[in-house]
């Protein structure tokens, strides 16, 4: 999905939920589930409706604790999140993500063996670790909840 065609989606209590298709929200909207919270008064929609940029629904969903709160699952997008999008070796916008410790060397696949990296820090580091590289991380890595990666969407 891109951004530019995904609804925000909250919770009857004005809490995020996260983001739905155009087709879900109009969905939700005519099943009379969901109500319009905000509107992008830049785009039109069939005749008198316009296009929502956030919906509400009108129901509190009931959600899992884990579900909210719990162990996010990894991903490049994730890492990015996480760490805001600046490398954690220079803080220049990150476009990559950089194993601390090579997988190459005995590197796991967690988050607490990932950064965000631009490309010149992640070339220069190569297959190497920081110390070995000459490399200072600025921030140390940590497990990140899956609320907080929701929140910096």
């Amino acid at each position: 999905m891109t951004a530019a065609r995904t609804i925000e989606l909250w919770n009857a209590d004005y809490q995020p939920l996260g983001f739905i298709s155009f087709q879900k929200a109009v969905r939700l909207l005519a099943l009379n589930k969901a109500v319009v919270e905000v509107v992008d008064e830049s785009r039109e929609f069939l005749r008198d409706w316009l296009w929502p940029k956030v919906v509400r629904l009108t129901k509190q969903a009931k959600l899992a604790y884990d579900k909210l709160y719990g162990k996010a699952i990894i991903s490049k997008r994730g890492v990015l999140l996480r760490d805001n999008w600046k490398c954690a070796y220079c803080f220049s916008r990150a476009d990559t993500i950089d194993h601390v410790i090579p997988r190459s060397r005995g590197g796991d696949e967690s988050w607490l063996n990932k950064v965000a990296c631009c490309f010149n820090c992640n070339n220069k580091k190569d297959n190497r670790t920081p110390e070995e590289a000459g490399m200072i991380l600025k921030f140390k890595p940590y497990v990140p909840t899956r609320a907080e990666l929701r929140q910096r969407l």
